[in-house]
Protein backbone atom coordinates (compact mmCIF):
# COMPACT_ATOMS: atom_id res chain seq x y z
CA UNK A 1 0.00 0.00 0.00
CA UNK A 2 2.24 3.28 -0.95
CA UNK A 3 1.95 5.86 1.20
CA UNK A 4 0.29 9.17 0.02
CA UNK A 5 1.16 12.19 2.25
CA UNK A 6 3.41 12.92 5.56
CA UNK A 7 2.60 15.62 7.63
CA UNK A 8 4.69 16.85 10.94
CA UNK A 9 3.22 15.21 13.78
CA UNK A 10 1.56 17.59 16.59
CA UNK A 11 3.85 18.66 18.38
CA UNK A 12 6.55 19.71 15.97
CA UNK A 13 9.40 19.74 18.63
CA UNK A 14 9.01 16.10 18.33
CA UNK A 15 10.32 15.53 14.80
CA UNK A 16 9.36 13.11 13.08
CA UNK A 17 6.97 12.47 9.69
CA UNK A 18 3.39 11.00 10.29
CA UNK A 19 2.50 9.22 6.82
CA UNK A 20 -0.52 8.30 6.07
CA UNK A 21 -1.50 5.49 3.78
CA UNK A 22 -2.81 5.34 0.60
CA UNK A 23 -5.77 3.02 -0.55
CA UNK A 24 -9.22 2.67 1.32
CA UNK A 25 -9.31 -0.36 2.97
CA UNK A 26 -11.79 -1.02 6.08
CA UNK A 27 -10.35 -2.96 8.92
CA UNK A 28 -12.00 -4.46 12.04
CA UNK A 29 -9.07 -4.69 15.00
CA UNK A 30 -10.09 -6.51 17.99
CA UNK A 31 -8.17 -7.00 21.31
CA UNK A 32 -9.91 -9.64 24.05
CA UNK A 33 -8.64 -10.11 27.28
CA UNK A 34 -9.65 -13.86 29.18
CA UNK A 35 -9.80 -11.80 32.49
CA UNK A 36 -10.57 -8.42 33.48
CA UNK A 37 -11.90 -6.65 36.56
CA UNK A 38 -14.33 -3.81 34.49
CA UNK A 39 -16.90 -1.76 35.21
CA UNK A 40 -18.81 0.06 32.67
CA UNK A 41 -21.10 2.66 34.28
CA UNK A 42 -22.48 0.96 37.61
CA UNK A 43 -21.91 -2.62 36.78
CA UNK A 44 -18.67 -4.42 37.84
CA UNK A 45 -17.38 -7.06 35.63
CA UNK A 46 -15.02 -9.17 37.41
CA UNK A 47 -15.96 -12.88 36.91
CA UNK A 48 -13.23 -15.28 35.69
CA UNK A 49 -15.46 -16.44 33.05
CA UNK A 50 -16.10 -13.05 31.41
CA UNK A 51 -13.53 -12.12 28.96
CA UNK A 52 -13.41 -8.54 27.60
CA UNK A 53 -13.33 -8.01 23.95
CA UNK A 54 -12.21 -3.98 22.90
CA UNK A 55 -13.88 -3.74 18.94
CA UNK A 56 -12.48 -1.16 16.49
CA UNK A 57 -13.57 -0.29 13.20
CA UNK A 58 -11.43 1.61 10.51
CA UNK A 59 -10.73 2.55 7.89
CA UNK A 60 -6.13 1.80 7.27
CA UNK A 61 -5.87 4.37 4.93
CA UNK A 62 -6.17 6.73 8.35
CA UNK A 63 -3.31 4.54 9.78
CA UNK A 64 -0.45 7.17 10.75
CA UNK A 65 3.14 5.55 11.09
CA UNK A 66 6.07 8.20 13.16
CA UNK A 67 8.87 8.29 14.30
CA UNK A 68 9.86 10.40 17.64
CA UNK A 69 13.10 10.38 20.13
CA UNK A 70 12.46 9.00 23.52
CA UNK A 71 15.60 9.67 24.88
CA UNK A 72 19.40 11.96 23.63
CA UNK A 73 20.31 8.84 21.46
CA UNK A 74 16.88 6.91 21.08
CA UNK A 75 13.83 6.84 18.56
CA UNK A 76 10.71 5.39 18.94
CA UNK A 77 8.56 4.34 15.38
CA UNK A 78 4.96 3.48 15.90
CA UNK A 79 1.58 3.23 13.64
CA UNK A 80 -1.74 4.14 15.18
CA UNK A 81 -5.30 5.00 14.25
CA UNK A 82 -7.92 6.79 16.21
CA UNK A 83 -10.17 7.95 13.13
CA UNK A 84 -12.77 4.93 13.28
CA UNK A 85 -15.59 3.89 15.95
CA UNK A 86 -14.45 1.43 18.92
CA UNK A 87 -16.56 -0.46 21.61
CA UNK A 88 -16.42 -2.67 24.39
CA UNK A 89 -18.11 -5.86 24.98
CA UNK A 90 -18.15 -8.22 27.84
CA UNK A 91 -18.85 -12.29 26.85
CA UNK A 92 -19.78 -14.96 28.88
CA UNK A 93 -18.14 -17.62 26.63
CA UNK A 94 -19.74 -16.47 23.33
CA UNK A 95 -22.65 -14.43 24.38
CA UNK A 96 -22.12 -10.88 24.92
CA UNK A 97 -23.18 -9.92 28.43
CA UNK A 98 -22.64 -6.19 27.61
CA UNK A 99 -21.46 -3.92 24.87
CA UNK A 100 -21.45 0.01 25.39
CA UNK A 101 -19.68 2.37 22.37
CA UNK A 102 -16.76 4.64 23.38
CA UNK A 103 -17.21 8.13 22.76
CA UNK A 104 -15.28 9.43 19.43
CA UNK A 105 -11.38 9.98 19.71
CA UNK A 106 -10.98 8.40 22.43
CA UNK A 107 -9.81 5.22 21.90
CA UNK A 108 -6.23 4.59 19.63
CA UNK A 109 -4.73 1.30 18.08
CA UNK A 110 -1.73 1.67 18.37
CA UNK A 111 1.41 -1.02 17.33
CA UNK A 112 4.69 -0.31 18.79
CA UNK A 113 7.88 -1.54 16.27
CA UNK A 114 10.66 -1.19 18.82
CA UNK A 115 9.09 -3.51 21.51
CA UNK A 116 6.73 -5.68 19.76
CA UNK A 117 3.68 -4.21 21.82
CA UNK A 118 0.37 -4.18 20.19
CA UNK A 119 -2.80 -2.64 21.91
CA UNK A 120 -5.94 -0.10 22.75
CA UNK A 121 -4.64 3.02 24.43
CA UNK A 122 -6.65 6.34 25.49
CA UNK A 123 -5.50 9.85 24.97
CA UNK A 124 -7.36 11.81 28.13
CA UNK A 125 -9.84 14.33 27.21
CA UNK A 126 -9.62 12.97 23.58
CA UNK A 127 -7.95 14.13 20.26
CA UNK A 128 -9.26 17.41 19.44
CA UNK A 129 -8.63 19.77 16.43
CA UNK A 130 -4.80 20.29 17.20
CA UNK A 131 -4.11 16.62 16.56
CA UNK A 132 -2.98 13.43 17.46
CA UNK A 133 -0.47 13.70 20.34
CA UNK A 134 1.50 11.03 21.01
CA UNK A 135 3.03 11.50 23.70
CA UNK A 136 -0.42 12.01 25.69
CA UNK A 137 -1.43 8.32 24.43
CA UNK A 138 -1.42 5.86 27.23
CA UNK A 139 -0.16 2.63 25.00
CA UNK A 140 -0.83 -0.43 27.95
CA UNK A 141 -4.39 1.40 28.78
CA UNK A 142 -7.62 0.08 28.55
CA UNK A 143 -5.49 -3.10 27.39
CA UNK A 144 -2.46 -4.64 25.00
CA UNK A 145 -0.21 -7.45 24.20
CA UNK A 146 3.16 -8.01 23.93
CA UNK A 147 6.48 -10.47 23.84
CA UNK A 148 8.91 -8.15 24.92
CA UNK A 149 11.47 -10.42 26.75
CA UNK A 150 9.99 -14.19 25.71
CA UNK A 151 13.06 -14.72 23.16
CA UNK A 152 10.90 -13.98 19.99
CA UNK A 153 7.61 -11.33 19.14
CA UNK A 154 5.83 -14.43 17.21
CA UNK A 155 5.08 -12.16 14.49
CA UNK A 156 7.02 -9.44 12.51
CA UNK A 157 7.23 -6.24 14.77
CA UNK A 158 7.79 -3.64 12.16
CA UNK A 159 3.74 -4.66 11.10
CA UNK A 160 1.99 -1.44 11.00
CA UNK A 161 -1.65 -2.30 11.32
CA UNK A 162 -2.29 -2.29 7.70
CA UNK A 163 -3.99 -5.07 5.53
CA UNK A 164 -1.57 -4.81 3.10
CA UNK A 165 1.77 -5.74 5.18
CA UNK A 166 0.17 -8.63 6.54
CA UNK A 167 -0.88 -9.85 3.03
CA UNK A 168 2.45 -9.58 1.61
CA UNK A 169 4.07 -11.18 4.40
CA UNK A 170 1.05 -13.85 4.27
CA UNK A 171 2.43 -17.89 5.08
CA UNK A 172 5.17 -17.21 7.13
CA UNK A 173 6.32 -18.63 10.03
CA UNK A 174 7.78 -16.68 13.02
CA UNK A 175 9.38 -18.15 15.99
CA UNK A 176 7.26 -18.96 19.05
CA UNK A 177 7.72 -17.01 22.64
CA UNK A 178 9.06 -18.78 24.96
CA UNK A 179 5.70 -21.55 26.69
CA UNK A 180 3.90 -20.86 23.50
CA UNK A 181 3.19 -23.62 21.06
CA UNK A 182 5.83 -23.77 17.43
CA UNK A 183 5.16 -22.35 14.71
CA UNK A 184 2.92 -19.22 14.54
CA UNK A 185 1.72 -17.76 11.75
CA UNK A 186 -0.08 -14.64 12.32
CA UNK A 187 -0.82 -13.12 8.95
CA UNK A 188 -3.01 -14.42 5.89
CA UNK A 189 -3.31 -13.31 2.42
CA UNK A 190 -6.65 -11.26 2.93
CA UNK A 191 -4.69 -9.12 5.15
CA UNK A 192 -5.71 -10.24 8.76
CA UNK A 193 -3.78 -11.21 11.50
CA UNK A 194 -4.08 -12.94 14.53
CA UNK A 195 -1.24 -12.29 17.25
CA UNK A 196 -1.13 -13.67 20.87
CA UNK A 197 0.58 -11.88 23.61
CA UNK A 198 1.06 -11.79 27.14
CA UNK A 199 -1.72 -9.07 28.82
CA UNK A 200 -1.04 -5.80 30.11
CA UNK A 201 -3.61 -3.51 31.03
CA UNK A 202 -1.86 -0.03 32.74
CA UNK A 203 -2.63 3.67 32.81
CA UNK A 204 0.39 5.86 33.69
CA UNK A 205 2.96 3.64 32.77
CA UNK A 206 6.28 4.62 33.67
CA UNK A 207 8.27 2.74 31.35
CA UNK A 208 9.65 -0.31 32.99
CA UNK A 209 7.94 -4.10 31.40
CA UNK A 210 9.24 -5.54 34.36
CA UNK A 211 8.40 -2.98 37.13
CA UNK A 212 5.72 -1.71 36.08
CA UNK A 213 4.14 1.18 37.94
CA UNK A 214 0.49 2.02 37.48
CA UNK A 215 -1.70 5.05 38.68
CA UNK A 216 -5.57 4.58 38.81
CA UNK A 217 -7.74 3.18 36.30
CA UNK A 218 -8.82 6.39 33.89
CA UNK A 219 -12.36 6.72 33.16
CA UNK A 220 -13.09 6.27 29.43
CA UNK A 221 -16.67 7.93 28.49
CA UNK A 222 -19.19 5.83 26.59
CA UNK A 223 -23.06 5.70 25.72
CA UNK A 224 -23.19 3.66 29.02
CA UNK A 225 -21.01 5.12 31.25
CA UNK A 226 -17.50 5.32 32.34
CA UNK A 227 -15.26 2.91 31.87
CA UNK A 228 -12.54 1.67 33.99
CA UNK A 229 -10.49 -1.65 33.72
CA UNK A 230 -7.98 -2.02 37.00
CA UNK A 231 -4.52 -3.01 36.07
CA UNK A 232 -3.47 -6.21 34.56
CA UNK A 233 0.01 -7.08 34.73
CA UNK A 234 1.30 -10.61 33.07
CA UNK A 235 4.83 -11.10 34.11
CA UNK A 236 5.27 -14.20 36.02
CA UNK A 237 1.98 -15.41 34.66
CA UNK A 238 -0.11 -18.54 36.29
CA UNK A 239 1.37 -21.88 36.48
CA UNK A 240 0.84 -24.43 34.00
CA UNK A 241 1.87 -27.81 35.22
CA UNK A 242 5.61 -26.77 36.69
CA UNK A 243 5.62 -23.84 33.74
CA UNK A 244 5.29 -20.45 34.50
CA UNK A 245 2.98 -19.23 31.56
CA UNK A 246 1.45 -15.34 31.19
CA UNK A 247 -1.81 -14.71 30.66
CA UNK A 248 -2.42 -14.21 27.29
CA UNK A 249 -4.44 -11.98 25.19
CA UNK A 250 -5.16 -11.98 21.37
CA UNK A 251 -4.84 -9.00 18.83
CA UNK A 252 -6.63 -9.35 15.61
CA UNK A 253 -7.42 -7.85 12.17
CA UNK A 254 -9.21 -8.20 9.64
CA UNK A 255 -11.25 -7.15 6.56
CA UNK A 256 -14.35 -5.38 6.30
CA UNK A 257 -16.56 -6.29 3.62
CA UNK A 258 -18.32 -2.84 2.60
CA UNK A 259 -22.26 -3.55 1.48
CA UNK A 260 -22.56 -4.00 -2.54
CA UNK A 261 -25.09 -4.69 -4.64
CA UNK A 262 -26.41 -8.25 -5.43
CA UNK A 263 -25.29 -8.63 -9.13
CA UNK A 264 -28.50 -10.20 -10.29
CA UNK A 265 -30.16 -6.73 -8.14
CA UNK A 266 -28.06 -4.37 -10.05
CA UNK A 267 -28.57 -6.31 -13.38
CA UNK A 268 -32.57 -5.98 -12.44
CA UNK A 269 -32.20 -2.23 -12.16
CA UNK A 270 -29.94 -1.25 -14.92
CA UNK A 271 -32.63 -3.35 -16.96
CA UNK A 272 -35.43 -1.35 -15.56
CA UNK A 273 -33.65 1.82 -16.56
CA UNK A 274 -33.09 0.87 -20.17
CA UNK A 275 -37.04 -0.01 -20.51
CA UNK A 276 -38.14 3.78 -19.27
CA UNK A 277 -35.19 5.02 -21.47
CA UNK A 278 -36.21 3.23 -24.69
CA UNK A 279 -40.13 3.98 -23.72
CA UNK A 280 -39.56 7.84 -23.35
CA UNK A 281 -37.48 7.67 -27.26
CA UNK A 282 -40.13 5.50 -28.85
CA UNK A 283 -42.98 7.97 -27.62
CA UNK A 284 -44.17 10.08 -30.49
CA UNK A 285 -43.38 13.91 -30.25
CA UNK A 286 -46.19 16.11 -29.17
CA UNK A 287 -48.67 13.26 -27.43
CA UNK A 288 -49.44 13.16 -23.77
CA UNK A 289 -49.28 10.62 -21.26
CA UNK A 290 -52.08 9.45 -19.72
CA UNK A 291 -52.73 9.69 -16.23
Amino acid sequence: MAIHHCTRIFPVSMLGLVCGLAQAAPVEYTLTLPYADVVIGDTNYAYNNYSTKFIFDGDDSNVVTALFPTGPSSNLLFSAIYQGSAKVEILNGTQVVASAVFAPNQVVVSADSENGGLGFGFVPGGIGASGFDPTLLQPLYPGSITNYGRGSFGYDQNYNLTLAFAAANAGQTYPAPSTWPVGLVPFQSDGSADIFGAVFSCNGFNGFLFAPGCTAPAPIATDLGNFTINPLISLGGIFVGNTSVPLVGEFTARPLVTSVPEPATAQLAALGLMVLVVAARSRPRGTKREA
